[in-house]
């Protein structure tokens, strides 16, 4: 899988959201704050979620429960 997450943030740009920030300015400390989070340890043991890229990391049946209802 390539691509394993997908974003799309057309209806957030629909309502007007304009982000504190851009990808390029904060992908930086993100990454550092990553490796200082794993340090010398398995980083599957700090992040057990991401071991499996399959594992459904948000609740999409709530997701579309709560859209079918508006």
């Amino acid at each position: 899988m390539r691509y394993p997450f997908i974003l799309d943030c057309q209806a957030a740009d629909d309502l007007g959201y304009v982000p504190a920030t851009t990808y390029a300015e904060t992908i930086g400390a993100i990454c550092d704050w990553l490796v200082n989070a794993v340090g010398e340890n398995d980083w599957r043991g700090i992040f057990p979620l991401f071991v499996n890229p399959l594992n459904d990391h948000f609740d999409y049946a709530v997701e579309d429960d709560f859209c079918a209802r508006r």
